[in-house]
């Protein structure tokens, strides 16, 4: 009896090693490991994303282009991986391999451009439920004497209008994405630079020709040789990312980066004249009484404002200088990048007093 008990015990401990052993080997089987690399050059591409077709499961590459999934079912996966600014490739592994290498081919044409929102990942134009516009500040400075933010939005975005509160140099504006859209909150967009929000709410500046304060926007401090580009998102849709506060769109201001490579040096220089023009046309012709001593009657003689001030020799319209100097530097290595600028405005308006 003692060793048929002996036996026993003995098939059972056995039976459970086999158990544990299945067990171990299957929790190893469901995880999926590898590298994804560029097909050019080899390189490790870090932040790109491998999701599993067909199940709630995914990964993102670290530093080194390494992903890892683990809760995996069957004998094999087909997974889908993308990375901007390279085509989407299919494959499909073997549950339980761990050095699985994937190559992504570069794309020619970049059909899923990535867009800037306020959720913490980044999210294709196409999957992205609001509208957006997208303004390349940098193409456009290259061809167009382009002097503020507002003359770059201007005309440039579809439902984006810039409404100026002055004529004079400096000035604030009010912008409108897709018209007022409530009486009670501000209409002014939100405005965010390199996803930090920065306050655009018009300020009262200094008093100007005796005629009252005028607006001023904190948007001319913005250099627009900076910006790299500017994306608007439109639509009530935007306020389930950005709140209540975005009922009048979002403005997303993304400035330019460092490339790696050799310093690389940009200076532009650009001069120009602020005038009035056909200023004697602006001015209707006014008429006065004037009594004439000489008849004792009162005539009625034509008064031109205009004419009068030369007569006196006040300088009533002048054509103001305007001159721009930007210059920036670029460059670095694959570890450190860098972009350095600066900026020199001075410009006059066609006003001596302004």
């Amino acid at each position: 009896m003692r060793g048929a008990d002996r036996i026993g015990r003995g098939w059972v401990g056995a039976l459970g090693a086999v158990v544990l052993a299945a067990t171990v080997l299957r929790a190893q089987g469901g995880m999926v490991a590898g590298v994804v690399v560029s097909e050019t050059t080899l390189r490790p591409l870090a932040g790109a994303q491998v999701v599993v077709v067909g199940a709630n499961r995914g990964a993102v590459t670290d530093a080194r282009g390494r992903f890892r999934l683990e809760g995996l079912g069957g004998a094999q996966v087909t997974l889908r991986v993308s990375y901007p600014g390279y085509q989407a490739v299919q494959r499909v592994v073997a549950v339980g391999s761990t050095e699985v290498r994937i190559a992504l081919p570069e794309s020619v044409v970049a059909l899923e451009e990535l867009v800037v929102s306020g959720t913490p990942v980044q999210v294709q134009r196409r999957a992205l439920g609001n509208a957006v516009s997208t303004v390349r500040a940098a193409e456009i400075t290259e061809i167009a004497p382009i002097s503020s933010l507002l003359q770059l939005l201007n005309g440039r975005a579809a439902g984006v209008v810039v409404l100026a509160a002055t004529g004079q140099v400096g000035g604030g504006q009010r912008i409108r994405v897709r018209g007022a859209s409530s009486f009670v909150l501000s209409n002014e967009p939100l405005v965010y630079v390199d996803d930090v929000r920065i306050n655009n709410e018009p300020a009262t500046g200094p008093a100007a020709q005796a005629f009252g304060s005028r607006p001023i926007s904190r948007l001319n401090d913005l250099n627009p040789e900076e910006i790299e580009r500017i994306e608007i998102l439109k639509g009530p849709a935007a306020t389930t990312i950005y709140g209540t506060e975005a009922s009048g769109g979002v403005i997303s201001i993304i400035t330019k980066r460092g490339a790696s490579g050799r310093p690389r040096w940009n200076l532009t220089i650009r001069q120009g004249t602020n005038f009035l023009a056909n200023a004697e046309c602006r001015f209707p012709i006014n008429y006065q009484e004037v009594p004439n001593p000489q008849t004792g009657k009162v005539d009625t003689v034509a008064l031109n404002i205009l004419e009068r001030e030369r007569q006196l020799g006040r300088k009533v319209f002048q054509n103001g200088p305007l001159t721009e100097l930007n210059l920036s530097t670029s460059g670095g290595t694959d570890a450190v990048r860098y972009y350095l600028s600066g900026a020199y405005e001075r410009s006059e308006g066609a006003e001596p007093s302004n």
